[in-house]
């Protein structure tokens, strides 16, 4: 699922840097629908056959409008840095431990020493 979105993402970034060449590309699949919006008509010394209304399209698509909406686009992004605290697994904290010694909690028999186990004689 997140590599087919991932997918999804890269190939709009991808078709997104092409967008001024999709003019170009419209204009050759649809030449004749463009030369009859052109202004240069009367100047056919200028060999334009609709190109003006192609340069139209993709100033209109650099717009200032167009650069804010890209703007808007990057304000969506998270505007505080990402904090994160690495602890070094390796630093050695010495930590000082408590000891308490009192003679009432301990066992009575435990402290003294026993004697030798008996010896098999046999």
């Amino acid at each position: 699922m997140k590599s087919a979105i991932s997918l999804i993402l890269s190939y709009i970034i991808f078709l997104a840097s092409f967008q001024n060449s999709l003019f170009y590309v419209d204009y050759q699949i649809n030449t004749e629908f463009y030369e009859t919006y052109c202004i240069n008509k009367q100047k056919p010394e200028l060999d334009c056959n609709g190109k003006c209304q192609v340069k139209k399209a993709t100033e209109q698509s650099q717009n200032p409008a167009s650069q804010i909406k890209y703007a808007f686009e990057l304000n969506i992004l998270p505007s505080k840095p990402i904090e994160i605290e690495i602890k070094n697994p390796f630093s050695l904290e010495l930590k000082t431990k408590k000891f308490s010694y009192n003679p009432i909690f301990t066992l009575d028999g435990y402290t003294h020493i026993l004697p030798d186990p008996p010896k098999n004689l046999a």
